[in-house]
């Protein structure tokens, strides 16, 4: 009769939300093994190798969000402290993950990025002083335009390339240069 008990329970699935929920630490942790062991037959039986820690670090940033926006529907498409949250920190969490997958330089995209910020509020003022090039909006948008360059180079190992960004920054000086003595 227990034999018929034990046949009639449906066999539970595998659920990680669940799992979580529960506070199911080995099952969890079970699951993280056996993932990583798969990882690792797969790159000796095919010879393709992974940056496991990358993989790890997409996988929990996509998961992060996916719960974040599982969130944000199940409250009527409304943004709560924890779905935005859990959104903001997946996406930050992937692009690391992409980074290191990729071997992008992470200083690479911080420089272009403040590049790209001093280049913006360059056109910002440029455009409010009624289109007007004055001194600090030219030196503003000639130092974001080096920074997105040296970004660009440094995040795709293009450091040979030195020689052109000098002669870049020369041709600047020379046209700031002739523009002064135009005036």
């Amino acid at each position: 009769m227990s034999e018929n008990k034990k046949s009639d329970r449906p066999i539970p699935g595998i659920n990680v939300r669940e799992l979580y929920q529960e506070r199911n630490w080995t099952a969890l942790a079970g699951l993280g093994l056996i993932a990583v062991g798969l990882l690792f037959v797969v790159q000796d039986v095919l010879g393709i190798h992974f940056d496991l820690w990358a993989l790890a670090l997409i996988g929990i940033g996509g998961w992060l969000m996916v719960d974040g926006w599982q969130d944000y529907t199940e409250r009527g498409s409304k943004w709560t402290e924890r779905s935005r949250a859990r959104m903001t920190g997946g996406v930050v969490i992937t692009l690391i993950g992409l980074l290191a997958a990729f071997n992008l330089n992470g200083w690479g995209l911080l420089l272009m990025g403040i590049g790209g910020a001093l280049a913006l509020d360059a056109w910002r003022k440029y455009d409010a002083s009624g289109r007007a090039w004055t001194d600090s909006i030219r030196n503003r948008m000639i130092a974001g335009a080096f920074l997105a360059v040296l970004g660009f180079f440094a995040l795709f190992n293009m450091w040979s390339t030195w020689p052109l960004i000098l002669i870049a920054i020369g041709v600047v000086m020379l046209y700031g240069h002739a523009s002064d003595k135009q005036s």
